[in-house]
């Protein structure tokens, strides 16, 4: 039986905390979607859509997620994996996608402390980094919410490691 959950939201809705919390809980592997292509690519990300812009990262990102062993894996994308390339397709086709919702006002609240580390939003003042949050969030919601399952950010970990026993079992 293969088991592999795919973590899809926002930037800094938690995917890469809670699918470490995830996968040790389950007995799973841990893979960050992101790590994986620095490694694959040598670079960072920021280097890689500095150099070679969003449209080829987004290439990129949709060949390393093909690439990776899905066995028994917790895999958290990047914010906008899902939305490239057929990308949910295949993840759907390939395991289960819990997409975590979390309000925009806490996503703001975690981007402004780690801005920098962001190159979509890097370059953004306070005003400007609301609206492409609240933008670009309305504009993915209708792809995040192909998901099997939906993970509200005020779930109860014991609640949510129910559900997902049922869907990953």
């Amino acid at each position: 039986m293969r088991r592999t959950l795919f973590l899809v939201g926002f930037m800094a809705s938690g995917k890469s905390s809670l699918g470490r919390k995830i996968a040790k809980t389950f007995d799973m592997d841990f893979v960050d979607l992101d790590e994986a292509i620095e490694l694959a690519e040598g670079k960072s990300i920021n280097e890689l859509f500095e150099q070679k812009g969003e449209e080829t990262f987004r290439e990129i990102e949709a060949k390393e997620l093909r690439a990776l062993d899905l066995e028994n894996k917790v895999i958290a994308t990047g914010g906008g994996t899902p939305i490239y390339h057929e990308n949910m397709d295949f993840m759907k086709e390939n395991g289960a996608v819990a997409y975590l919702v979390v309000p925009t006002e806490i996503i703001l609240g975690r981007l402004r402390q780690n801005a920098e580390s962001r190159p979509l939003i890097k370059d953004l003042d306070d005003e400007a980094l609301k609206e492409y949050v609240e933008t670009t969030l309305e504009q993915r919601k209708t792809v995040y919410s192909q998901a099997d399952i939906l993970i509200p950010h005020t779930k109860s970990f014991s609640l949510l490691k129910m559900e997902l026993s049922f869907l990953l079992s």
